[in-house]
């Protein structure tokens, strides 16, 4: 254990150390915890406001429905206009659409449309947030320490994963929908402003690509995950992650009040389990990649993943509801950490950018899931819904392991290197 807190904070350190990263990782942590509270908060918000299970769905397809247009695109987008320059402008419009969202609630004329408006828009900037963000970090850090940047990250992103849902409950509870957007714009405002400390040069000119059509350069983004079987791999297996498994969270609201009978607050607090799951999951990613492949790491996680949200669906008890989600961010911790590292440190530098495109373009598939769920719960109920797609999920992940075997040997432990 002495050495696992060792080498943990050795990486943390020696990341941390480079003053750029840091500007990133206080904003990326901010980021975060706007995301997950919005993403959990306008669920019960929507479910409040129409009390329908097929709209709450409704509300996630219209988040996520971004992510395959623009999420196209979004690795020329992040090339032309570079990556900082999308990152600050992007947040500027999470920022903005919490404002208008407040005047909204302030002046007592929000709708239900209103909410399917800012989800469209929240999703359509973090289709280019999300990449450019990820693809920043080895130019910041170099690829050397790329997984330990990212490691580094994902403790941000879960300790957001823990606050927000419960921040997100807090507030609806006490301080109802204004309070709640109030503290979101508050904390995309601060984001936006750490982010303009940001260096300006921060991305070497060698790693762009040359202007050409972006069409061709599409193809080419194509075709080159097509022909890396790992990439490949990580492409499908994001792809039955979102189309099948994340559609969890948008019956989350309905399953927290009409299966284990709780409030707002309550809905806070089972949406953290799967952030404080993911905590401990981050330390034991961090212990056994240097000694397991990367890639068995990110299969055989995800494939805990799914197993743990089976088991969520089928249960009827706030504590057992909330175990399951504690051992689904063990292994979601294994899905995201090393999803963003395989692909980082696979692709070349000319085509990272573009990779991680097809990586938010395979998280566009969602709101085909979220609607499947939607269309399933109106019918047979929430927890039907989600254990019928979890399990589709589980036999797809497996197909995937069996189809391309490469990514269980994708990247060799570090101690084999020494």
């Amino acid at each position: 254990m002495t050495f696992v807190r060792h080498g943990f904070r050795k990486g943390m350190l020696a990341v941390l150390r480079v003053e750029s990263f840091r500007y990133l990782f206080v904003s990326n942590g901010l980021w975060w915890l706007a995301m997950w509270m919005e993403f959990l908060g306008v669920g019960w918000i929507a479910l409040e406001l129409t009390d329908s299970v097929f709209l709450v769905a409704l509300v996630g397809f219209t988040r996520m429905l971004p992510l395959s247009l623009v999420g196209l695109f979004s690795g020329l987008i992040i090339d032309r206009f570079g990556r900082r320059r999308t990152i600050v402008s992007a947040q500027f419009i999470h920022f903005a659409t919490a404002t208008v969202m407040v005047l909204l609630f302030f002046s007592g004329k929000a709708e239900y449309w209103h909410l399917l408006t800012s989800a469209l828009i929240f999703g359509a900037a973090w289709s280019v947030d999300f990449p450019a963000r990820r693809s920043l970090i080895p130019d910041l850090v170099g690829k050397e320490m790329t997984s330990d940047a990212v490691i580094c990250e994902g403790l941000a992103m879960n300790m957001a994963r823990i606050l927000g849902p419960l921040a997100a409950g807090c507030l609806i509870k006490f301080s109802g929908p204004l309070g709640f957007y109030l503290f979101l714009g508050w904390i995309s405002m601060s984001a936006l402003l750490i982010l303009r400390r940001l260096p300006h040069e921060t991305i070497p000119r060698d790693t762009m690509p040359p202007a050409g059509s972006p069409f061709i350069q599409l193809r080419e983004g194509f075709r080159y995950a097509r022909s890396h079987h790992v990439i490949l791999a990580v492409f499908l297996i994001t792809v039955v992650v979102n189309l099948f498994l994340i559609s969890y969270m948008t019956m989350l609201p309905v399953i927290a009040r009409d299966v284990l009978l709780l409030d707002a607050s309550g809905l806070g607090f089972i949406g953290m389990a799967v952030g404080m799951g993911a905590l401990p999951g981050i330390v034991i990613v961090h212990k056994v990649k240097r000694f397991i492949s990367e890639g068995l790491i990110y299969t055989v996680g995800t494939l805990g993943f799914s197993l743990a949200i089976v088991l969520f669906a089928t249960s009827l008890s706030f504590p057992l509801s909330f175990c399951a989600l504690l051992l689904g961010g063990v292994g979601h911790s294994c899905f995201g950490l090393m999803q963003s590292t395989l692909i980082l440190t696979s692709a070349t530098d000319a085509m990272r950018s573009r990779v991680m495109g097809l990586i938010v373009v395979a998280i566009g598939i969602g709101p085909i899931g979220q609607l499947l769920v939607g269309v399933l719960a109106s019918r047979f109920g929430a927890p039907f819904a989600v254990q019928m797609s979890a399990s589709l999920a589980t036999l797809a992940i497996i197909f995937v392991m069996v189809l391309l075997p490469q990514i269980w040997r994708s990247d060799s432990p570090v101690e084999s290197r020494r």
